[in-house]
Parts: C-alpha cells; sequence; structure tokens
C-alpha cells in the first residue's frame, strides 16, 4: 500500500530511468501528487500552461525539436480530452509524448461524480500502449506496476503512450513537500530515439535477385520527410547512382548543391506532355511527400523500393496505398544494392530532369515582378529572399545552431514548396506538423520547437491556423532566443480559392469565413512584439529588429489570397508551352 504523494514519486523517478527530463504540466486539482513529485525535483525542466490543447502541441514542438520523449501531465475529466488532436498528430509522426493522465478512482467512474469520465481507452488506437494503474493504496506488491509501466514507456520510442493515474483525495498534505524521492524501480533505461535504420529486406531481394533482374532505364529517387541519415543515405545513392531526385520540402536538407536535384516537379509531372518523364524504378526515402500529384503520378508498373526510419509511414502490406511498395532495405546492404543493380538510363533521362525544372524556376522567377505586398506569391518569394540575405552566414551554415524553419499547413507549406529552393537558404531544420496536417496547434508546436532548439526560428503561419491557437499566443512571451512568425493574412480561408467550390455562391460564407480580425490586439495582450508592415522596405526593417531579439515577434503581412489560383494556372500554361 503507498500515499499518493509516494506513488507519484515513483513514477516520476520511473520518467526519469527512461531519460525523460521535460515536463508540460497544466494546473489542476486531481493531478497534486504529479505535479508536485514534479516541483520538488529541481533538476527536472517544467513548462506550464493553463490549456491543456495548447500544452500538448508545445509539448509536441519541445519532443520534435530535441528528439527526445516529453511528459504531459494533466488532471482528469475534459482535460484529457484536449490532448487528443496532439496526439493524433505525434501518433503519425512517431512523436514520443508520455501522457500522464490524473484520473478520478473507479467507485466515481460511471456514478455521475463531477469530472469524471471514462479515461481508460480514450486515445483508442492513436497511442501505441495504455497503462491503467491501480490507486496507490489499493497497490499492495510493487510488482503489480512494475512491468506495465515499464513495458508501456518502453513504447515511447514509436509514438505517444497512455499512463492513465488514479488518485483518491486528499490529494495534498502539507508534511507531504518534505517526502524524499523514493528509490527508482529501475536501472537506467534511457530510451534512445535516434531513429536507426534497420529493415530486413522483403522478398530477400539480393539473394532471390527479383530486382536485381530487371534493367532500368528510368530511375529515380524520391526524397520525402527524412532523418539526417537517410538523407545522406539519399544524397549518397544519388551521387553514385546520377539519379534524379525529387525533393519534398519536408526533406529539409534538400538545399545541398546536386545537379540532378528536381524541386519543382509538382508544377509539371501531371502535364500530359511530359509523361516521357514517368519512372520504370523508384527509390523513395523517408516518408509522405506534399505533393499529392505524385503519389496518383507514378505509374503502377514502376518498381518502388522504400528506405525509411519511420517505423509506420505507409503500409507497405495495405493494397490500398497511394504508393505500393515493392521491396524495403536496410542501410546495411546500400553498397551492395549500388554495385548489383542494373541501370542503364536513357541518355537524355537526366538531361531531361534538368531543362524542364530550369525552365519551371525561370517562368516562376520572372512571373514574380509584382511590387505589390498583397501579392500572395510575390510575398513568399520576397520573405525567403529576406531570409536568406539577413541572417548572419555563420548562423545559417552551422548544423549546431542553424536557422530552423516551421511551415504552418493550409497555403504556408504549399507556397514554401514552390519558392523556397530558388534562394538556397541553409536551413538546419524544417519543421512542420505533417502527421494529421491539422491547422491546430501551430501557435503553440512553434513556441515548444523554439523553446527545445534554443536556436534562431522563422515561422510562417496562415491567420485561420493563428486565430486557432489564441490560447497559445501567451506561450510566445516566454521564448528567449530569435522568434519570428510571419502571419500571411488573406481574411479566412485563402486555400478554399483553390478547389472546384470556389464557384460556389455560398463559398464565401460558408468556406472562406472571412473575419477581419488581426492580430495587433492579442500579441499587445500577451506582451509579444508585433509588427504590421506595408511594403516591403518595411518588411526588411521589421525582420532586421526582430533577429535581434532574443524573443518572439509576430509581423503580420495582409495578402490577397484570390490572386494565387490565377497566377498557379497562368503560370502552368507557360511551362506547358515550351518544348
Amino acid at each position: 500500500m503507498f500515499s499518493n504523494d509516494e506513488w507519484a514519486s515513483l513514477i516520476i523517478s520511473c520518467c526519469e530511468d527512461f531519460g525523460i527530463s521535460q515536463f508540460c504540466i497544466a494546473p489542476g486539482s486531481r493531478s497534486t501528487p504529479l505535479t508536485l513529485s514534479i516541483a520538488a525535483r529541481s533538476h527536472l525542466t517544467s513548462h506550464i500552461h493553463f490549456e491543456e490543447r495548447g500544452l500538448s502541441f508545445f509539448a509536441l514542438g519541445l519532443a520534435k525539436s530535441r528528439n527526445e520523449p516529453v511528459a504531459i501531465v494533466t488532471t482528469s475529466g475534459t482535460a484529457v480530452a484536449n490532448l487528443l488532436p496532439a496526439v493524433v498528430e505525434a501518433y503519425y509522426s512517431q512523436t514520443p509524448l508520455l501522457l500522464l493522465t490524473a484520473d478520478r478512482p473507479p467507485e466515481l467512474i460511471g456514478v455521475g461524480a463531477n469530472q469524471a469520465i471514462k479515461q481508460a481507452g480514450i486515445f483508442g488506437a492513436y497511442v501505441r500502449t495504455m497503462c491503467d494503474l491501480p490507486c496507490p493504496e489499493d497497490c499492495k506488491n510493487i510488482s503489480e506496476i512494475n512491468d506495465g509501466l515499464f513495458s508501456a514507456i518502453e513504447s515511447l520510442e514509436y509514438g505517444p503512450v497512455h499512463i492513465n493515474v488514479p488518485f483518491r483525495e486528499p490529494l495534498f498534505m502539507p508534511e507531504s513537500e518534505s517526502i524524499s524521492s523514493p528509490n527508482s524501480l529501475n536501472n537506467d533505461k534511457r530510451i534512445s530515439l535516434s531513429k536507426k535504420i534497420d529493415f530486413e529486406m522483403v522478398g530477400d531481394v539480393l539473394t532471390s535477385g527479383s530486382l536485381l533482374n530487371d534493367v532500368f532505364k528510368k530511375p529515380l529517387i524520391v526524397l520525402g520527410e527524412c532523418s539526417k541519415e537517410e538523407y545522406k543515405s539519399a544524397m549518397d545513392l544519388a551521387r553514385c547512382l546520377s539519379f534524379p531526385i525529387l525533393t519534398d520540402v519536408l526533406s529539409s536538407y534538400n538545399l545541398e548543391d546536386y545537379k540532378y536535384k528536381i524541386s519543382q516537379y509538382d508544377w509539371f509531372i501531371d502535364l500530359e506532355k511530359y509523361n516521357n518523364l514517368k519512372p520504370d524504378f523508384v527509390i523513395w526515402i523517408g516518408g509522405r511527400v506534399l505533393s499529392k500529384k505524385l503519389h496518383n503520378w507514378i505509374p503502377s508498373r514502376s518498381k518502388i523500393l522504400q528506405f525509411t526510419s519511420l517505423l509506420y509511414p505507409i503500409n507497405p502490406s495495405n493494397n490500398k496505398n497511394l504508393i505500393k511498395f515493392d521491396y524495403k532495405i536496410s542501410k546495411e546492404v546500400n553498397d551492395t544494392l549500388i554495385r548489383l543493380l542494373k541501370v542503364s538510363p536513357d541518355d537524355e533521362w537526366n538531361t531531361k530532369w534538368n531543362i524542364i525544372n530550369k525552365k519551371t524556376n525561370d517562368i516562376i522567377r520572372t512571373s514574380i515582378v509584382s511590387e505589390n505586398v498583397k501579392h500572395e506569391p510575390s510575398i513568399y518569394s520576397k520573405l525567403f529572399t529576406l531570409i536568406s540575405n539577413e541572417f548572419p552566414l555563420d548562423v545559417k551554415r552551422s548544423d549546431e545552431a542553424g536557422v530552423n524553419l516551421f511551415l504552418a499547413n493550409s497555403s504556408p507549406i504549399r507556397h514554401a514548396s514552390n519558392f523556397i529552393d530558388q534562394h538556397g537558404i541553409e536551413f538546419s531544420k524544417i519543421f512542420a506538423n505533417r502527421g494529421g496536417s491539422g491547422i491546430d496547434g501551430i501557435v503553440s508546436s512553434i513556441a515548444g520547437y523554439s523553446s527545445g532548439s534554443r536556436t534562431p526560428l522563422v515561422a510562417i503561419v496562415g491567420d485561420l491556423s493563428f486565430l486557432h491557437d489564441l490560447s497559445s499566443v501567451i506561450l510566445l512571451e516566454k521564448i528567449e532566443n530569435p522568434c519570428v512568425l510571419f502571419v500571411i493574412n488573406n481574411d479566412g480561408g485563402g486555400l478554399f480559392s483553390w478547389l472546384a467550390v470556389q464557384k460556389s455562391k455560398f463559398f464565401t460564407k460558408y468556406f472562406k469565413t472571412p473575419h477581419g480580425i488581426t492580430c495587433r490586439s492579442f500579441c499587445k495582450g500577451a506582451r509579444v512584439y508585433y509588427e504590421n508592415p506595408t511594403s516591403y522596405t518595411s518588411v526588411s526593417k521589421a525582420f532586421k529588429k526582430a533577429i535581434q531579439r532574443n524573443k518572439a515577434t509576430v509581423i503580420e503581412i495582409f495578402s490577397d489570397g484570390n490572386i494565387t489560383p490565377s497566377w498557379i494556372l497562368e503560370n502552368r500554361k507557360q511551362i506547358n508551352k515550351f518544348d
């Protein structure tokens, strides 16, 4: 039998054994024992936020930027339910979040007691495992929780884990604060999250020769969202095999000079005149890519080999996948694959890709001549020019302290895909919440990324993403390193203007939802620096001031999102014209 405080101390000690030092805590009554146990340990780092949804996205950003597990502590009831959006994102991005949710005791569940809901299993299939602990005084033998707690936390390597912790009252007794931490339950079992690449060959490709017997003339490498190790493997393969490599914006390291790097494929691969560019062999490195066109464009007859460290990026056994992988390969057989692959590209294969990629870049550059600050494509292009020119070179090129970039979903990540590669910016890492690809929790995720990395961060978000997470704007005030949030405000859901529904008479009210709101008052209330430049000269001045602060700055730029679809359509017509 244990007291609440001893029980909480055992759990937190177990977290420490597994290398967890960052705890994100929302104030609450039922979680008092857990909170006090963490607070009593000065060597642990606590992040406090009053709103659980924002807190969980902050933890998500923190875990991604530090590449280590982060714990979230909440009280019982709907506080737990508010974690679900971030848990979904963590599940699909394989981000290690430990959810420590305090709960009412069993006798108060289902009898009408206040703030009592069924918390066990609340996250369903979106956690790797779930452990429902007994109340402290109901546990007579520590072995009752030993195996379950340990095995649950060990699953963090593969994504979020839920540990439900019921407590009976009294939840706080003054003398409990002097209780020393008990011995930990286990020796150090620190989790390694280095994303080891270790897959067996599916179908035993090298010995059966099922892949190596074919001769391929139109090979490609696709580089999706990936780890640094995967990126290095991709570049080694590309240089050795001289394959064209199609880079996704979230491959993060895709700005290194490589003569067969193709970054603008989304503009032209679906045009009928370029059907001759369809591959017969694809090495797919990393996870998903932003482009829907790419998934649909790769012909079903192509042989596709998957090389990724993500546990569940795409399930190869699912015949309904957008992409059906024929094989998976481990890092260990890379060299053998390079030696044995029978690849004989057409003489003009690489040349074709290079020519159309260059001409596409030239057309896009030429078309961005507008000095109108409301022209959205022009805004994004000039922002990347600004970022490239204004950050000191020693900061931009440092692996240890380079500039990180966060791209919100909807328009920002799509525009970045179109324009970022034209400016030669060397970001240390590019982040985005592309697991569930939602616009919720963006501000809090940015705050978590910035707090975790302690390096300069530039973020580009839309107005709806910002407004969707207003309760977390207060987190920006706590940032202690340069963090610049460009909010591109097109007064509603600008991305919907790209869809067929924009021709409906109900479009404006039900889809675009114009709001007429600016970010100024929210930033003022949260004591966050705010700028609203109205020309490119004033944007540049605002950015220079922002990167010199060790604080967060919101720079709001008003744009006309309606320009974008027609501008893209016109450019695609130009791309379709040249031979």
